[in-house]
Formats: structure tokens, C-alpha cells, sequence
């Protein structure tokens, strides 16, 4: 879903990953379902030194280091992971993101055993929301009501220093944040519902 409505055809055929992460934009698009996923990368620096570091971590601390990244590294999620990204923006494809999220949600049972959300597009650097990831851990599936309005409670206040531009304010980017992370639980829900029907439809 990213990869459909990153930037243009043109750029697409000829930008690189490793240049989206790199260029620290907030908009950079990659970088969000990248970071739900635990992306790392492997840095050489002159003289032939490499190292690892988090792609959360290289986004937060904008790494003025001057190494390349030579690799980036994802790992394989779990078999019964679900996955979801929603972007907004004036057109599908091609457009600066106004706000963009994507989760990946992990359980257990019946009951969230991981849950990694991000953001882009909101605040300086696409972001870990890991307040809002607290409130999912442990919950039962489908969620109730209660537990995702407290999921949107907290993921403002992950979201601080929310940019103003020119495409939206600062105000109307947080609350489409909210939004989109909305949707994407709603849509965990009816992902549950789904299983428990082809359940029944077995027995």
C-alpha cells in the first residue's frame, strides 16, 4: 500500500530506500511501516567501520555522522501478525503526506501480544508512538470502544511538536493521526470478526 502512493511512477523507478531514510524529511513515507517492523541499518563510516543502529533510533537522534547506509535490515514478522497502513494527502499518489500510520499488531490467543504503531508526516520525524502502544499490550481482541479512545488519548501525547505548514496545521494533522490510527484498529476488529465467522463456518 505504501509503495502504490509513494511519490510518482518517475520517482519511483529511480529514488532508493536508503535515500528516503537518509533525507530525515518528515513526509519520507518508507520510513513509517519500516519502523512498525523494527527496521535496522547497517552503516560504513571511512575507513572501512561498519555498524548497526535502530531506524528508530537513527531517526530520532538524525544521525550527523556522515556513514552510508549500505544495508536495511527488516525482520520477517509473525505469521499471525496483522498489517495496516493508511496515508492522507490532496491526491493518492504523488502528494506530500498531511499524515500517515501504519501498525503492525501481533497476538496471542485472543489477546494483543505486541503492537507497534508509527506515524509520519505530523511531527518533525516520522515516530514510534509507544504510549499509544502500551494501552493495546495484553488487551483482548476484538477491542473494546474504551481501550481505543484510550489508545488516542495517549498517542497524542506521543505526538509532540506537531508541524505546521503550508498543506495543513498542526492542529488538523494530529487529529488525522488520530484518525487514521482509528481506522486501522477498526479494521483489526473486523479482521477479528472475520476469523471467528470462518471459525464457526469449520465446526
Amino acid at each position: 500500500e505504501m509503495s502504490r502512493s509513494f511519490a510518482t511512477p518517475l520517482v519511483r523507478s529511480s529514488a532508493t530506500l536508503g535515500g528516503n531514510i537518509v533525507a530525515g524529511a518528515p513526509v519520507a513515507d518508507a520510513v513509517v511501516p519500516l519502523l512498525t517492523l523494527d527496521a535496522s541499518l547497517t552503516l560504513q563510516a571511512s575507513g572501512d567501520r561498519q555498524w548497526s543502529q535502530s531506524l528508530a533510533s537513527f531517526m530520532a537522534t538524525r544521525s550527523q555522522s556522515g556513514a552510508l547506509v549500505t544495508q536495511v535490515n527488516v525482520p520477517v514478522p509473525a505469521k499471525d501478525a496483522f498489517w495496516f497502513y493508511y496515508k492522507l494527502a490532496h491526491r493518492r499518489s504523488g502528494a506530500v503526506s498531511i499524515a500517515s500510520t501504519a501498525l503492525v499488531i501481533t497476538r496471542e490467543g485472543q489477546h494483543i501480544k505486541e503492537a507497534s504503531i508509527a506515524l509520519g508526516a505530523i511531527t518533525p520525524a516520522p515516530l514510534r508512538a509507544t504510549r499509544a502502544e502500551a494501552v493495546l499490550l495484553n488487551e483482548v481482541l476484538p477491542l473494546r470502544e474504551q481501550v481505543i479512545e484510550r489508545c488516542l488519548v495517549n498517542l497524542v501525547a506521543d505526538l509532540q511538536g506537531p508541524r505546521d505548514d503550508l498543506w495543513a496545521s498542526s492542529t488538523y494533522r494530529v487529529r488525522m493521526g488520530q484518525a487514521l490510527v482509528k481506522k486501522a484498529l477498526k479494521q483489526l476488529n473486523l479482521c477479528i470478526y472475520k476469523d471467528h465467522e470462518e471459525i464457526k463456518e469449520e465446526l
